[in-house]
């Protein structure tokens, strides 16, 4: 008996048809657009059949993962930005250093965010450390000066930069704002490098520059405003002496350069000014008188952000 069909072989969507001519059977299955060998298909009987070893049972990490190792750095991000754009501020969660999981134990260790905020459940951090937000907006001026008799349109705008939401510089954009971004980027990197703000700390920017102490060219200085952060400018005071000095071009002689020292108990500058030193130690100057001992031996405390405005203000010490 011939199992084999006498029909001519049914065509098949493709022109593809079944090869009556083989010394096995091509098979369309239904459903499918592939063709597969049923005899390659079947295994050997007479042949031992590999066996792969089971899958180890490694912890889901979707549910309850707490990696291994992990560091306590104390930084901080930004876990899901999605609030912002309902009217909710962005979620904030610590993140930390920990081995890798199970499956890629080999690789390099990952950073890891607290999802749920008590350390149950850990998610892989792959995110920004920091977020930065650029505004740049353009315009024209109309300029009309009556004086001189000019009557013109001049190209203007303005851009800001903010750090993990945070304000903090803002600039002008003048003929070509295509130059302007490039000093965007030069800003925007040396404040990420700036050695007087960690970026990746829960402390706002504002509360780690309050009262540090600086160098001003040459005069010890401390952080006395930050009321100006949001144009990337801080406000200093003197420590030890009532005003700045006047700086050394001003003390050369020269008679065409005029110099007002009015205000010189207090100066503004920006965070990228060259003549500020941001590394200062307390010196003698930054502690302050607060009482005497019985014995004789005077007591001190660091001077405060805000001094007050007589020694009578001043906290009591009660002798040891």
């Amino acid at each position: 008996m011939c199992l084999r069909s006498a029909q001519p072989a049914r065509a098949r969507p493709g022109g593809v048809h079944t090869d009556q001519g083989a010394p096995h059977h091509h098979i369309w299955t239904p459903n499918m657009t592939h063709r597969y060998d049923a005899q390659m298909d079947m295994p050997d009987p007479g042949v031992e059949q590999p066996t792969n070893p089971p899958r180890p049972a490694y912890p889901s990490r979707t549910r309850k993962y707490v990696p291994t190792n992990l560091s306590t750095s104390g930084n901080v991000a930004e876990l899901d930005s999605g609030y912002t754009s309902r009217g909710r501020p962005p979620r904030i969660g610590r993140i930390a250093f920990g081995d890798a999981d199970e499956l890629n134990r080999d690789g390099p260790r990952w950073w890891w965010a607290d999802v749920q905020g008590d350390g149950t459940h850990w998610s892989k951090f792959r995110g920004h450390h920091v977020q930065i937000d650029i505004v740049l907006h353009t315009e024209n001026q109309r300029e009309v000066n009556e004086w001189k008799g000019r009557d013109e349109i001049r190209p203007s705008g303005s851009w800001t930069l903010a750090l993990n939401r945070q304000p903090i510089w803002e600039g002008r954009v003048g003929a070509d704002p295509l130059n302007v971004l490039w000093r965007i980027h030069e800003v925007t990197q040396k404040l990420l490098d700036h050695h007087a703000i960690n970026w990746n700390l829960a402390e706002p920017a504002a509360e780690q520059l309050m009262g540090r102490l600086v160098f001003f060219r040459d005069t010890p200085a401390r952080i006395s405003s930050v009321v100006c952060l949001e144009q990337g400018c801080v406000i200093l005071s003197p420590v030890g002496t009532s005003k700045f000095p006047p700086p050394v071009w001003s003390r050369d002689g020269a008679d065409d350069i005029e110099y007002d020292d009015t205000e010189d108990d207090h100066v503004k500058v920006d965070l990228l000014d060259q003549g500020v030193w941001w590394w200062r130690e307390p010196g003698p100057h930054d502690w302050v008188e607060v009482g005497t001992t019985e014995t004789g031996v005077v007591q001190a405390r660091p001077i405060p952000v805000d001094p007050p405005e007589t020694k009578a203000d001043l906290p009591e010490v009660k002798p040891e």
